[in-house]
């Protein structure tokens, strides 16, 4: 009898589901195990800080996937795995069994980091799972100040739904302005002036130095420049940790997540995919990891045919990312890490809707649009031909 070839995906993620489909669609034969941590079925994670925290999406509607669209994978919830044994090419799970595999992919995602001091108090919460969201809720449904540490995406979308929702809310970030470290600082103050004018308290340049509490529940923060901050509730938005414990004495490389080659492989039949992958992009010169839904997609999609046919292609897509705060989408191609000039081409910040482009080096190397989706397209040709800043003026003549 002809034993099938065996992948095992660790993470029931964008990412992982992203790969069992590709699998199946690829080669129908293909047995596929999918290992999940989580009790529920794979769900959008972009949805948690915005419709399912607002109430206008329920938690089974968040899924990506109905259980039968997964017949025929070997579907594994509320499982985790412990340890990798590259070797013996197994995979120990928390209830003291080993799934053996010919090809395995790593989709284990991120860890919210928490603030010293916040463990076991009540009214303290990160937003990364599905649980987390519907905990968060049914807070702030008995809350009416929030305190968001982190003005990054995360921090951005919890203050625009809490807001919407009529709650009051102070958003602290440490550097000059909320999404500065991904957007820049002139775009970042921008943004600031957006959530103020929607009345939210917006502290910059300053760090958290403690959360406060009364009878183990918080009541607040304290801040690096003596002030501090009266709150019902305490989110926390302040950054990810790749899931790489398990991996520990595995033998891979593990340095800001699993370090793939250009091709996601982490080792031999070991690939990653989505927010744990740390792989070279050639498009942009650097080593990137990426912590958004559209890169775990596509990289689920490339490892899940990469197994199934054979494929092997460098993987340099232009990251994409959206985020809908109040009114506007921010949509965001390529990668401004680094980026040492801005130029706004269409639109204005005074008036959306604007594009921004981001240079390095005397090239173009990412766009923003604000409620522009049509205007930014071109400018993702533009990335992915590596256009210098000249030709980008020339372009636009």
């Amino acid at each position: 009898m002809t034993r099938h070839h065996r992948t095992v995906i660790v993470g029931a993620s964008r990412a992982g589901l992203a790969a069992a489909q590709s699998l199946r669609q690829s080669n129908q034969d293909e047995h596929v195990t999918l290992i999940g941590e989580e009790r529920w079925l794979p769900y959008d994670r972009t949805t948690l800080s915005k419709d399912v925290l607002a109430g206008l999406l329920s938690a089974e509607g968040a899924t990506l996937c109905a259980e039968e669209q997964l017949d025929g994978i070997d579907l594994r919830l509320g499982s985790r795995a412990t340890a990798l044994n590259v070797a013996e090419s197994t995979v120990d799970l928390d209830n003291g069994s080993a799934v053996q595999f010919d090809s395995l992919v790593i989709a284990t995602g991120a860890t919210p980091r928490r603030l010293p001091g916040s463990a076991g108090l009540k009214g303290v919460h990160v937003l990364r799972t599905l649980d987390d969201s519907i905990g968060l809720a049914e807070d702030l449904a008995e809350s009416d100040h929030i305190a968001i540490v982190g003005g990054g995406f995360i921090g951005a979308e919890i203050a625009s739904t809490a807001t919407a929702l009529g709650r009051r809310v102070t958003l602290v970030e440490a550097g000059p302005a909320p999404m500065s470290a991904v957007l820049g600082t002139q775009i970042g103050q921008w943004s600031a002036q957006l959530h103020r004018s929607h009345g939210v308290d917006v502290r910059t340049d300053v760090r958290v130095d403690g959360i406060t509490s009364r009878l183990g529940r918080a009541n607040g923060l304290s801040l690096s420049d003596g002030s501090s901050v009266a709150a019902d509730l305490v989110v926390m938005g302040v950054g990810v940790t790749p899931n790489v414990g398990w991996l520990a004495g595995s033998g891979l490389n593990l340095d800001n997540g699993v370090m793939c080659n250009d091709r996601l492989r982490a080792g031999p039949s070991i690939y990653a995919a989505g927010d744990v992958a740390c792989w070279p992009n050639p498009l942009f010169d650097r080593t990137m990891r990426i912590e958004h839904w559209t890169n775990a997609s596509e990289q689920g999609t490339t490892v899940g045919r990469a197994i199934a046919t054979g494929e092997d292609r460098t993987f340099a897509p232009v990251p994409y990312v959206w985020s809908d705060q109040y009114n506007l989408r921010f949509q965001l191609y390529g990668d401004v890490a680094g980026a040492d000039s801005v130029r706004i081409v269409s639109g204005s910040l005074e008036e959306p809707p604007l594009v921004a482009l981001f240079g390095r080096q005397d090239r173009l190397v990412a766009a923003l649009g604000v409620n522009a989706a049509k205007d930014l397209l071109k400018y993702r040709r533009l990335i992915t031909q590596q256009t210098s800043w000249d030709d980008v003026a020339a372009e636009m003549v």
